[in-house]
């Protein structure tokens, strides 16, 4: 099928929902229910996704109210994307920050995606993360493995206007220069300096307490690469091997995840 085809699939089946999916908003908006207590709203997502055909585990990741569901390709090589649901309320005001739009927009975007399991590659994961609000839902469900072999994760946020980009409290923007050295790749390979690679060993800085607590087991191999000004060291200086600088990296972008560096 063309990619036109495919997309309007998608758009008759959002069209097909809309009075459905808004009624689990008002739905949710109507009862709302604060970090780690949303047992209406994890249970009205739960069986709507149930009721529309797709398998979904309850009470996932250790979280009474966070849940999952999958479908998709199994090949390894494919690429797999969350789409995430949030319904946490804040104390006081209810819905003030419009999870109970985030939770239906998420669930009609991947019952949307469900109708073209089979004719695209790649896996979707329906993740329902409690607890944005205060409690660090997502935290724990990535210490579950929650967000394991993820290529991206996306969500929507409702606004007052329509915006492709937005400034935020919790991310920037930067613009980075990388300088290396030009060499040739089969003459005089080792004459090089890769920019980024370099600039990625040797200048992340990391505190050591939070990251400690979250590598436990590599503690031997993180004193390796930390220098008393607390920056990992190049390869040159520490002589770790690749794969274990491959191995560390995993870990620190762990504990990025976590919030915990």
């Amino acid at each position: 099928m063309q990619v036109q085809e495919l997309k309007q699939i998608v758009i008759d089946a959002v069209d097909g929902m809309a009075n459905d999916l808004i009624k689990v908003s008002r739905d949710i908006h109507a009862r709302p229910e604060l970090a780690f207590e949303e047992f209406y709203a994890a249970d009205r997502l739960c069986t709507f996704v149930e009721d529309n055909g797709l398998d979904i585990t309850r009470n996932a990741f250790g979280l009474e109210t966070a849940f999952v569901s999958s479908f998709g390709t199994q090949d390894e090589h494919d690429c797999e994307v969350a789409i995430i649901s949030e319904y946490d309320a804040l104390p006081g005001i209810g819905h003030a920050c419009g999870h109970n739009i985030i939770a239906a927009a998420g669930l009609g975007a991947t019952l949307a995606l469900s109708k073209l399991n089979g004719k695209l590659p790649g896996r979707v994961r329906y993740l329902g993360t409690p607890a944005e609000e205060k409690g660090g839902g997502k935290e724990y469900m990535a210490q579950k493995g929650a967000f394991d072999g993820l290529d991206a994760a996306m969500m929507v946020h409702p606004a007052g206007v329509n915006l492709l980009t937005m400034p935020s409290l919790a991310m920037t923007e930067v613009n980075v220069i990388y300088h290396g050295k030009n060499a040739h790749a089969a003459g005089s390979p080792h004459e090089g300096i890769n920019a980024l690679a370099q600039s990625v060993d040797s200048l992340i800085t990391i505190p050591n307490n939070k990251l400690l607590s979250v590598l436990g087991k590599n503690i031997s191999l993180l004193k390796k690469y930390i220098s008393e000004n607390n920056k990992i060291l190049s390869s040159k200086i520490t002589s770790v091997s690749s794969g274990k600088q491959k191995k560390l990296t995993r870990e620190i972008k762990k504990a990025k995840i976590l919030g915990l560096i």
